[in-house]
């Protein structure tokens, strides 16, 4: 859920992509792609590609506003939305390298216009990334705090390694309930330079709360794909096409931390299991 959160934030903070072409000249619908080498809380590393739609004409006679349509891609990992009745969205499943990642993207997409209703029309195009995920992607780690440890809630700071000849870092810490659910954002920071690998937010947090920092770092490559006009099944090009069509390289790494009053050198998920539940259990004093 977070990573689908921070793609939404990285949309709405401009971060500028690579071009892959034009398709429909005409065509009023942004398609992006975000391809990512991702550094769980647990260490674990995987990719992920999240794709998603953008009508730039909406309340226009042009506009697609009016319906839902999806994207998935060959491999069924991914999917793209427009006007989902959630919003927008966008969906990735974790792939084990980036061989993998670039054979589930290339290839032949489905595009359902009017998604879900009587009228729906489904529509095929080829995308061929060509050589962009040929080197893959380096990976990310934070490096202090550790991931499960106890933190000073007093302005803490957050250090992380991963490629230094990236264009650009972007920073987020948020805040989860006490499930692990997202609870809202706390601080984040576009970070020009990508050495640069220490943010210090310069908040207080709340005692005991549950934290999730998270660094996503950024570059263009040189695109030599391509990206096809969505036809449908009697070879009709779909009447908006693309407007452009752009992807993004990145490297990411989050891990997760409680706030307390005082450093302490007990880490591990059993450490905030503790405090969960001394705050757990301060809270039904409190009631009384």
């Amino acid at each position: 859920m977070l990573l689908t959160q921070y793609a939404t934030f990285v949309r709405n903070g401009c971060i500028a992509g690579l071009l892959l072409g034009s398709a429909g000249a005409q065509g009023s619908v942004l398609l992006s792609l975000e391809l990512m080498a991702e550094t769980g809380s647990s260490s674990v590393e995987y990719y992920l590609a999240f794709p998603a739609l953008t009508d730039f004409n909406a309340g226009s006679p042009d506009s697609a506003i009016s319906r839902q349509v999806i994207i998935s891609s060959p491999d069924g990992a991914h999917s793209g939305y427009l006007n989902h009745e959630q919003g927008w969205g966008s969906s990735s499943s974790h792939i084990a390298s980036a061989e993998a990642l670039s054979d589930g993207l290339t290839g032949t997409w489905t595009l359902l216009d009017y998604a879900g209703t009587a009228e729906e029309r489904e529509y095929r195009f080829e995308v061929d990334l060509g050589s962009v995920l040929s080197g893959g992607i380096p990976f990310t780690r934070v490096n202090s705090p550790v991931h499960g440890s106890l933190v000073s809630y007093e302005n803490p700071t957050f250090t992380w390694s991963g490629p230094t000849d990236f264009e650009s870092q972007y920073v987020t810490l948020y805040e989860r309930n006490l499930d692990g659910s997202y609870a809202g954002l706390v601080a984040s920071e576009f970070l020009g330079d990508a050495a640069t690998e220490e943010w210090t937010p310069g908040v207080t947090l709340e005692e005991g709360g549950q934290y999730t920092f998270r660094v996503t770092k950024r570059r263009n490559v040189d695109f030599d794909g391509s990206i096809g006009t969505p036809l449908d099944a009697e070879g009709n090009a779909w009447e908006f096409g693309w407007s452009d069509a752009y992807a993004t390289i990145q490297s990411g790494a989050q891990i997760d931390f409680t706030a307390v009053p005082e450093p302490t050198a007990v880490v591990g998920g059993v450490a905030c299991l503790l405090w969960a539940g001394h705050r757990l259990l301060r809270a039904r004093r409190a009631g009384h």
